[in-house]
């Protein structure tokens, strides 16, 4: 007997719709309970999963550096203060390699905003000699 190929796509293609939302829903939840302006999660093949649906663009083919450092090296990463092409903010981002098992199966990345970690206790207290926050 022929297996239903039809099917059997329409099964991977629900399994991974679920999928998604559940990677959107996680990201969200991080994003609200501990004050990151974005949450990502990228898969091996660059494809990025975030709060707000999967992005247009792909970490691999543009070769993030983050992306670059945590899939293809396992190893943690995090950037200098630079602008969110996204939402113009001063953002520092933290990235780190995600496992099953031994396996890298992705990258997860945190954006926190400049001004949270230049202010953590909403002091008001700090001064910004240039735009990378030195």
């Amino acid at each position: 007997k022929k297996p239903n190929i039809s099917l059997s796509a329409a099964i991977a293609n629900s399994l991974r719709d679920k999928a998604v939302e559940e990677l959107n829903a996680i990201a969200l939840r991080i994003q609200e309970n501990h004050g990151f302006i974005g949450v990502t999660f990228a898969s091996l093949d660059g494809t990025m999963f975030t709060d707000i649906g999967t992005l247009d663009w792909n970490a691999k083919t543009l070769r993030r550096d983050w992306f670059v450092k945590t899939v293809e090296l396992g190893t943690k990463h995090y950037t200098a203060f630079d602008i969110d092409k996204t939402t113009g903010q001063h953002v520092l981002t933290i990235a780190t390699p995600v496992y099953v098992g031994n396996d890298i199966v992705g990258s997860v990345a945190l954006d926190i905003a400049g001004d949270q970690i230049a202010s953590p206790n909403g002091s008001g207290m700090f001064m910004m000699t240039d735009r990378n926050f030195n």
